[in-house]
């Protein structure tokens, strides 16, 4: 729609903020979006130290909260709601590359 075709005889000026409004969301969608990704992420990360400070995560199976626990220098997860025991698989795949042998990780063992 265009002014043209708001300019008429049947000029409604509600109509015409609304056009103006998509044009000025049309041209500034990108920018609204990163943004709100950027504070998105920004939440989740300040979300995330604090349950590495408070020793609390959230269990992947039933969302509720779960606490921290260390065996060794292995740290899983325990859920008091539903039980499960959950490690993190990075920490987890991390530990066990530094457990293996050196003859095991060498790049000729992987051929």
């Amino acid at each position: 729609m265009t002014r043209r075709d708001l300019d008429g005889g049947n000029w409604d000026p509600r109509q015409w903020r609304r056009v103006r409004e998509f044009g000025w969301f049309r041209q500034h969608e990108a920018e609204l979006i990163a943004e709100a990704r950027r504070k998105r992420l920004e939440a989740e990360n300040q979300r995330r130290a604090e349950a590495i400070r408070s020793r609390r995560y959230e269990c992947p199976n039933c969302h509720r909260m779960a606490t921290l626990h260390s065996l060794g220098e292995v740290d899983f997860g325990r859920c008091d709601a539903c039980g499960w025991i959950f490690v993190d698989r990075v920490g987890l795949e991390r530990r066990l590359s530094d457990a293996r042998p050196a003859a095991d990780r060498s790049p000729a063992s992987n051929a």
